[in-house]
């Protein structure tokens, strides 16, 4: 087969590569231009260029084609703009979900003919039984690096376009094969940031975009004494201990009012009255229409939460009944979350309400 694998650079998409190219197949390695010199700071960078040095490495070693696609406009008005609106709303975005759903296979699958190529590969923790399959399966085989919570928001028809060698191994096994086989990325760690941009200080990052704006912080758990005040509601999320500069803690974030920009917390010594048994959500999508029975909200997750929907005939406001309760500062407004059934299989998203 014809095959057009997503490479970063990286070991995982190296070892597809080799993987692939081993077992018969054409392979050519595409890789998705996104960084803009605007995400510059002091001290941080995206290594795109190493990256793409990177590519080339194993493309010479393996012999094979590479393609360099330039997606920065795309990025711009899709992943970004979802980012940033999210943020000001005051709600959780999960921009590497929307990155994958727009980008890697949106506006990728846009730019290559499915003429030329049989399927897209990627590097992605994540399992099909087969090539033809139209569900995704949690990835069982290394519950730690499971990135089927990323692929959440995919469709059907890009789904079974994609095929995923690193199906069934494990991060330890995938290193070992790249030492055995000494292909140039064997030692190189693992990316970690945003989506394409690396690692950067997120703070700062988003504060070119979004002002601060201090505000009160005001104790949740008794009159609403004010405790403080922090920098701007963005910088936070529900259950954020960190960043909170008052004493007698530690402090999680428990709500947060963008109309009053006012930041709740609640102490440490409260927080078995955050227990609950409900997760309110939004905005279902499912791509295959089978009963929801574990959800996926944030990664990692090593182990999938399980329960049962409630009001689904609504799909804009409903809930998910948890078998054993969680605290509520565990989901934050906005945040993806995956949904599968008693299979595993992945079934489509929704949004924490």
């Amino acid at each position: 087969m014809k095959i057009a694998v997503l490479a970063s650079g990286g070991v995982d998409s190296s070892f597809a590569l080799h993987l692939l190219q081993s077992q018969g197949h054409d392979v050519t390695a595409h890789y998705l231009k996104i960084w803009n010199p605007q995400y510059e700071q002091e001290g941080t960078s995206c290594p795109w260029q190493e990256d793409v040095d990177s590519v080339k490495a194993i493309c010479n070693k393996l012999n094979i084609p590479y393609v360099i696609h330039n997606l920065q406009i795309e990025y711009e008005y899709t992943v970004m703009a979802y980012m940033l609106e999210e943020l000001k709303a005051g709600r959780t975005p999960n921009p590497d979900v929307y990155c994958n759903y727009y980008i890697k296979f949106g506006a990728f699958f846009d730019n290559i003919s499915f003429k030329e190529y049989d399927y897209v590969a990627s590097g992605h923790y994540a399992t099909k039984k087969t090539d033809t399959d139209d569900c995704i399966y949690w990835h069982s085989a290394d519950p730690l690096k499971d990135q089927s919570f990323f692929l959440s928001k995919l469709t059907f028809s890009q789904i079974k376009k994609i095929i995923f060698p690193c199906s069934n191994f494990s991060k330890k096994q995938i290193r070992e094969y790249a030492i055995l086989h000494d292909l140039p990325q064997k030692d190189k760690k693992d990316s970690q940031g945003l989506c394409f941009i690396g690692k950067i200080n997120y703070g700062e990052f988003i504060s070119k975009y979004i002002p601060n704006k201090p505000g009160l912080i005001i104790n949740d758990d008794d009159d609403g004494s004010v405790l403080g005040q922090h920098e701007g509601l963005h910088l936070y999320t529900m259950g954020q201990r960190h960043s909170i500069h008052i004493g007698n803690g530690p402090w999680y974030v428990c709500g947060k009012d963008v109309n009053t920009n006012i930041l709740y917390v609640i102490n440490k010594l409260k927080l078995h009255t955050t227990m609950t048994n409900v997760v309110a959500l939004t905005k279902l999508q499912l791509h295959i229409e089978h009963p929801v029975r574990y959800i996926k909200y944030k990664h990692p997750q090593t182990e999938l939460l399980a329960g049962t929907i409630v009001q689904p005939e609504d799909r804009t406001k409903f809930g998910f009944k948890l078998d054993k309760e969680q605290s509520y500062l565990s989901f934050s407004s906005g945040q993806v979350v995956a949904m599968y059934d008693e299979d595993y299989c992945l079934v489509g998203s929704a949004k924490i309400a």
